[in-house]
């Protein structure tokens, strides 16, 4: 009975499939999209990518240097290598596969990234001067979704790897607003808003807390003797001085259950990190300093590897969603005027930006933000050029 139920349906599922009108392309598209993972598309990417003369000068100077017939050259063997990246942008989901894994996985992705940044904002730079405004706008639009594909992808190296990818586009759009015609700044605008919500912080916390500690306690379980060889090579590796992570040697030699009971209270110092984690960037520093106090005050292998230092990456994130808003207020008052640019609020300040315009209708937009450096944050960081206003 249950079999002839099963051949009906499929029967009458074909049925449908086969009167139904065949879907569009972009519908087909759409499906492929949902299948393809873009992890796998970029990392084929970077396998494309040439290898050139000059290549450190190059890259280094992606923002600024000539586009003369080397760099052109160089542009015509990364074709290859933007079709692939423009698969990516496609596709509706990206897995980098690491966030399941230990602190020893190898992040193969992080450094490759910065290439191919530098190499798509060449590209864009050239199709500006080629007036292909449009094309220009989405290949700098698919710099800023690398980067925010990358910050969602594992742990804090990779927030500040992607991070750095967004600036990297973020600095030559300014300086190009000017020769966008209106139609690619509002493709540039569509694009930013479309962007993935960037990660939070006290996601990145999580995650970190998860492929270090959660994964030293869970072996602890099994195996004390592995977790400690595990803590001793962190300790050398990636912890503090020598003489502190000879401490912590000297910790975990002992009875395990003592040094066990340390990773609990490391991982509660975490957990802690991340509840303050979206507190707004004052308070979070306020609240971090206290938790620091209290950490100071406990063993050495909570002081060596409590999220002090992580949790300083924070200021990094503000600073880069001031970043991204500067640009989105620079492009609007570039197409409406001051009333445009009034319309972006500042997330530092919550109020709007400062505008100074200088000659040759180039500006700039800064963050009012006092004080910059008693949050952490560079105050160069809080100033965004548009137009082209030399060094």
């Amino acid at each position: 009975m249950h079999n002839t139920i099963r051949t009906l349906l499929c029967g009458f599922a074909l049925c449908v499939a086969l009167l139904l009108p065949s879907g569009s392309a972009a519908g087909e598209n759409a499906i492929q999209a949902d299948r393809v993972n873009a992890a796998d598309l970029y990392r084929q990417a970077f396998g494309q990518m040439p290898q050139f003369a000059r290549e450190a000068e190059i890259l280094n100077e992606y923002a600024t240097t000539p586009i003369d017939d080397a760099i052109i050259e160089i542009l015509k063997q990364s074709q290859e290598t933007f079709s692939t990246v423009a698969k990516a942008n496609d596709a509706t989901w990206c897995d980098w596969g690491v966030l399941n894994q230990d602190i020893f996985t190898h992040i193969d992705y992080l450094g490759p990234t910065r290439k191919l940044a530098r190499l798509m904002c060449l590209e864009a730079r050239y199709l500006l001067e080629q007036d292909q405004d449009e094309a220009a706008a989405k290949i700098f639009a698919s710099v800023l979704l690398l980067g925010r594909r990358i910050e969602q992808g594992g742990p804090l190296m990779c927030l500040l790897v992607g991070l750095n990818i967004e600036r990297i586009a973020l600095e030559p759009m300014a300086a190009a607003c000017h020769d966008f015609n209106d139609e690619a700044k509002r493709t540039l605008l569509h694009r930013m808003d479309a962007l993935t919500e960037r990660i939070g912080f006290a996601e990145v916390l999580t995650v970190e807390r998860k492929i270090l500690v959660d994964h030293l306690i869970e072996i602890a379980k099994n195996d004390s003797n592995q977790a400690r060889d595990q803590i001793i090579k962190i300790a050398h590796e990636w912890g503090g001085s020598p003489v502190d992570a000879d401490k912590v040697v000297q910790e975990v030699s002992g009875e395990p259950a003592g040094w066990i009971a340390s990773l609990e209270r490391l991982r509660q110092a975490f957990i802690d990190v991340e509840a303050i984690g979206a507190l707004p960037l004052d308070e979070f520093l306020q609240e971090l300093d206290k938790l620091k106090q209290q950490w100071s005050k406990d063993t050495s292998l909570v002081q060596m590897f409590a999220p002090g230092v992580i949790a300083m990456a924070r200021p990094k994130l503000d600073s880069a969603r001031c970043a991204t808003a500067m640009l989105h207020a620079g492009i609007l008052f570039t197409l409406e005027g001051e009333k445009g640019f009034e319309r972006v609020i500042d997330p530092l300040t919550g109020k709007p930006f400062l505008l100074k315009k200088l000659e040759s209708n180039a500006f700039h937009i800064q963050s009012a933000l006092t004080d910059p450096e008693s949050r952490h944050i560079h105050a160069e960081e809080l100033t965004l050029r548009f137009g082209h206003t030399g060094p």
